[in-house]
């Protein structure tokens, strides 16, 4: 992370958060380059897989449902009612598509790409225009099937695509794998948004390398593991934390924090729950949450397709029953918006979680118990229907802040908020006038050693967190306190009022006054 106003001179190497200096560069030799003729033809081709191609991947699964819904009838107690026709096949259509969306990754993934080795490709070759291509249908699969990470089911979705993965491995949302090059251990743990041997490019050439977590290594939330790392068993890299250099890799059982990374002496023990509940589950457990997931899986789109089919039926009826005519029934588009998928989607999220969950409080809860199942499939459903549909265009809006109070978290006035990304939302509180930027936020819950914890994180009056930045469980940030961009707040941490932070794990930048003095303030 570059600071504000920091220059970076020609010739040096700068890394971590923020920035330091590594080492003096030396000269590079002149990048090849592609002829005119190749370079038009890589522009037309990129232009056509954008704007033609990739749109596809999300209409093409849809086509079998719409034909279901056109040619296939139910019959329902109330004669020739389209919506009670539409309530019995959404669910079909809904778990169809997710089928026909892994199916289709899967067809593009081995046709485009094969078994991909080690090796240096040039940018303008076919290679790299394929796995650009694969790259980006993984992509939109985070968003299409964003409820299916993180569930017993992803390991096989993974091994279908080509990672070597053990038995009992936990992955959530990782992201820019090179899947044939990638070898994840058994009883590993790959929490959310991790960036996992991420393919670099350098002076012209994409550069493929292996990279191996090891046997219960874990990953922390968007972590970086960059390509060539060898993870030794039972390492621990921290959230928001680079792994060491290959040349300095963690020996078994070490932790390394932060970017630049550092080694952490001591490393919290949680040995007092069984292994029945972490690691080793007995068949009975792994039944009863492969059922919980299956329905945080298929719920999202099965309520999106209702709403589509809803939608369609009223549009149909207004064009062809009502003679409401075409222009003005197109002229309410944002109206079905709101009705038939913003609203339903906000209700049923709210309902899932007030009624599965209730409220949340402090709490230390070992993998296979029913509790995190519960809880990761509200957090699911919330980001698979609510956020998507409708919270992450509000945000930057008075109307969020509202939303999110609905959910149980504690959002005082005048706030500014550029993220929807809250979990454990009665875990949050949020100060008058404090301001969260883009993709930053509280992490009300931590997984380690195979065990959920969950705390409070408290943001002061008028607080400021950058983008990119986290506040672990049991955090605070104090009032008239800034965290600068890709920021971490450890676990415990008390950032003091008036003070600026910055930097992987957080320090001192410097102190400053209130805002406003008492005087102000109580006017």
């Amino acid at each position: 992370m570059v600071p504000s106003s920091r220059v970076i001179p020609s010739g040096q190497k700068w890394a971590g958060c923020p920035a330091r200096f590594q080492s003096h560069l030396t000269s590079l030799a002149p990048m090849n380059s592609a002829g005119r003729k190749r370079k038009s033809l890589l522009v037309l081709l990129y232009a056509f897989s954008t704007f033609f191609v990739l749109p596809l991947f999300y209409l093409t699964p849809q086509i079998p449902g719409l034909l279901l819904f056109e040619y296939v009838y139910v019959a329902t107690p109330i004669h020739n009612h389209n919506f009670i026709q539409t309530a019995y096949m959404a669910p079909v259509v809904g778990v169809a598509y997710v089928f026909l969306v892994m199916i289709e990754l899967l067809f593009f993934r081995w046709v485009l790409l094969g078994k991909v080795q080690p090796g240096r490709h040039s940018i303008h070759s076919l290679f790299y225009f394929r796995k650009w291509f694969v790259d980006r249908l993984m992509d939109l699969s985070l968003t299409i099937l964003r409820s299916l990470y993180a569930t017993v089911y992803v390991p096989y979705f993974l091994r279908a695509l080509g990672v070597t993965i053990g038995s009992r491995a936990e992955v959530s949302t990782a992201r820019s794998m090179t899947h044939s090059l990638v070898e994840i251990g058994a009883e590993s743990f790959v929490a959310d948004m991790v960036l996992v041997g991420d393919a670099e490019v350098r002076r012209g050439e994409l550069v493929l390398q292996r990279t191996k977590i090891g046997r219960r290594a874990f990953a922390g939330n968007v972590s970086v593991i960059p390509q060539g790392t060898v993870l030794a068993e039972n390492t621990l890299v921290g959230v928001l934390s680079i792994a060491p250099p290959p040349e300095q890799p963690l020996r078994p059982g070490e932790t390394s924090f932060g970017s630049p990374p550092v080694l952490l002496p001591v490393r919290q023990n949680f040995s007092n729950h069984k292994e029945s509940l972490t690691f080793k589950p007995s068949t009975l457990r792994r039944v009863a949450r492969g059922v919980v997931e299956a329905f945080r899986i298929f719920l999202p789109p099965i309520v999106t397709i209702y709403g589509l089919g809803v939608c369609i039926d009223v549009m149909t009826n207004l064009t062809q029953k009502w003679d409401f005519g075409y222009v003005p029934t197109l002229a309410l588009l944002p109206a079905y918006y709101l009705i038939f998928f913003a609203i339903p989607a906000l209700a049923i999220t709210l309902a899932c979680k007030w009624l599965i969950i209730g409220v949340y409080k402090n709490a230390e809860w070992p993998m296979w118990d029913h509790r995190v199942w519960f809880s990761e499939a509200v957090t699911a459903i919330y980001e698979s229907l609510a956020e998507p549909i409708l919270l992450s265009h509000l945000r930057g809006t008075g109307y969020l802040p509202i939303c999110l109070r609905l959910f149980g978290t504690k959002i005082g006035r005048q706030v500014w908020l550029g993220s929807s990304d809250i979990t454990e939302f009665d875990c949050v509180s949020i100060g008058d006038e404090a301001q969260i930027d883009g993709n930053s936020g509280p992490q009300t819950h931590l997984f380690e050693d195979r065990v959920m914890k969950i705390g409070p994180v408290d943001i002061g009056k008028r607080a400021v967190v950058g983008n990119h930045s986290i506040a672990l469980p049991g955090s605070t940030i104090g009032d008239d306190t800034r965290l600068g961009s890709l920021s971490l707040v450890m676990s415990g941490e008390v950032l003091p009022d008036c003070t600026e932070w910055h930097g992987s794990p957080v320090s001192l930048v410097r102190r400053g006054r209130p805002l406003y003095s008492k005087e102000q303030k109580s006017v």
